[in-house]
């Protein structure tokens, strides 16, 4: 009882001063990570993180957004996409197709429409401005309306994925670390954590010291999915709009399924081809050790941060006995 005590009390302690030092708030400073025991480790070791690009993410529907449905907006969306160097149908499968089917009338204009865009990507690339881009989609745009019906029965043309996959290649050059404002969250433990037996890491994000280059968003959480407009659809080529709306609705936009995360995204551009960056020392706060964790592991973690982040804090979490809470205390 005297041990349980006194570690509630330090715990206490702990928070105050911790609160009392950040001009914000406490809970208003810190962001959290959480991760499995490998990853923590690496992560102590060199105080760095991996900035994931969108494709890896665990939601099938990250950057998922909708378009008008109207021939202009379909034109702008093959164009835009041939601009960024991810001209469609260029694929072995459709050319197998028309090479198989060249006797079908829809096959034939998807046929033009495959020529066309190949011609148009390789003009764009050899002259990338504005008037370029504009003069290619309007010569889709004419294709589309003079093939309009056999075209857009093609549904491998217009299928709703491809506009998702096309924002997927501009933010793919990007690295994201997703952070979290729920401590302790039981859930995050069981998703990101190894179900409890990793760590989670506790950020004071006044000491991440970011330079202009990193932007830091809060997810915005929906039940519907955002719809792009025809204006919008322009900006998935920078050099062509600087609009930051389609950014927003497909990288920063998720279900409310997700809204207990809580997330926060750091956004960067790549630099390194591992993606790592290091935070300073001082950004680490605290670091938790799950409740289930090994306890090989668990003295690993702790032999770790006593050489490579001396001052940063280490508490031990616990399942609460009386409800669905997650206790902890100091790891001495």
């Amino acid at each position: 009882m005297v041990a349980l005590l006194n570690s509630l009390m330090t715990n206490f302690i702990v928070e105050t001063i911790k609160f009392s030092h950040s001009g914000k708030g406490y809970f208003m400073t810190m962001l959290y990570k959480y991760t499995n025991c490998d990853l923590g480790l690496r992560i102590i070791d060199n105080q760095s993180f991996h900035w994931s690009a969108v494709s890896s993410f665990n939601d099938p529907f990250e950057c998922l957004y909708l378009t008008e449905n109207n021939i202009k907006t379909r034109a702008r969306t093959i164009a835009v996409c041939l601009s960024i160097n991810h001209p469609i149908l260029q694929t072995e499968k459709i050319a197998h197709l028309i090479k198989n089917y060249s006797h079908i009338p829809e096959i034939i204009a998807l046929s033009e429409l495959r020529n066309l865009i190949k011609e148009c990507h390789s003009e764009y690339t050899n002259n990338k401005t504005k008037d370029c881009y504009f003069n290619i989609e309007r010569k889709i745009y004419n294709l589309i309306i003079d093939k309009k019906n056999k075209i857009l029965e093609s549904k491998s043309v217009f299928h709703k994925s491809f506009y998702s996959n096309a924002s997927k290649v501009v933010f793919d050059k990007r690295g994201i670390l997703c952070l979290s404002k729920s401590k302790n969250n039981i859930l995050m433990w069981s998703h990101y954590s190894h179900n409890h037996s990793g760590v989670m890491f506790e950020l004071n994000k006044d000491n991440f010291n970011l330079n202009k280059s990193v932007s830091m968003h809060d997810i915005m959480y929906q039940s519907d999915t955002p719809v792009c407009s025809y204006n919008e659809l322009l900006s998935i080529n920078t050099s062509l709009s600087s609009d930051e709306n389609l950014f927003k609705k497909s990288i920063l936009t998720k279900s409310s399924s997700w809204s207990y995360e809580e997330e926060v995204r750091l956004i960067r551009a790549i630099t390194n081809e591992n993606r790592l960056f290091s935070f300073p020392k001082e950004s680490f706060n605290a670091i938790y050790l799950g409740c289930k964790i090994k306890d090989e592991e668990r003295e690993e973690i702790i032999s770790k941060v006593k050489e490579k982040l001396p001052n940063t804090l280490l508490f031990q979490t616990e399942i609460n006995g009386d409800n669905y809470n997650l206790d902890y205390y100091t790891v001495q």
